[in-house]
């Protein structure tokens, strides 16, 4: 009987942490730019200058705090030139965790980032995975792309959802047009890259 019990203990515990969506969940939902654009509270470039890995109050998760220094606003005015990006993950104590679907940031990164406030200036990446674009230079012109596993304006996501590097000047001419249109935010991007 207390086999049985602690099987279905462990079931019920289970079923619970499955069903039930919290705000650490690992689903990643399937975002267009429109619908990164218009959820974010702040996107913007720069550059990671550090990371930080730290357990949770309750011992259970682990995450990293990116610092990011801020290059360029493009949705909104950053509230700091340094932003605290908490994501799940990281290594502590030689105990790594790993989240499929959760995007990570190595120190001297540059990135352009869909960002929601936690606290402050504390944020997340929004849609995870989607909302991260690394900047990449090509070394003989210096223009800059990004690279990002799903970029995609189109509402139905196939073939499109691949790795992709799409100029930078191209990709803030698509989020410059989708401001516009919805007349959100402080546009503070520039003609110009």
């Amino acid at each position: 009987m207390k086999t049985t019990t602690y099987v279905v203990t462990v079931m019920v515990t289970l079923s619970l942490i499955l069903l039930v969506p919290n705000k650490g969940s690992c689903m990643v939902t399937m975002l267009s730019t429109e619908e990164l654009v218009a959820r974010a509270d702040l996107i913007v470039i720069g550059e990671v200058v550090s990371t930080d890995c730290e357990w949770d109050d309750a011992n259970l998760l682990i995450y990293t705090l990116a610092t990011l220094e801020v290059e360029k606003d493009i949705k909104n005015t950053s509230p700091s030139s340094h932003l605290t990006i908490r994501y799940v993950g990281g290594t502590v104590d030689n105990i790594t965790l790993i989240i499929p679907g959760y995007c990570t940031l190595s120190r001297t990164e540059n990135v352009l980032l869909y960002l929601e406030e936690e606290d402050g200036n504390t944020f997340r990446i929004l849609g995870n995975v989607l909302g991260k674009h690394q900047i990449v230079s090509e070394s003989e012109t210096g223009v800059k792309f990004i690279k990002s596993g799903f970029v995609s304006s189109a509402k139905t996501y196939g073939e499109e959802n691949v790795q992709k590097t799409i100029r930078l000047d191209d990709y803030l001419a698509e989020v410059r047009t989708i401001l516009q249109k919805l007349g959100d935010g402080e546009q503070t991007i520039e003609e110009s890259e």
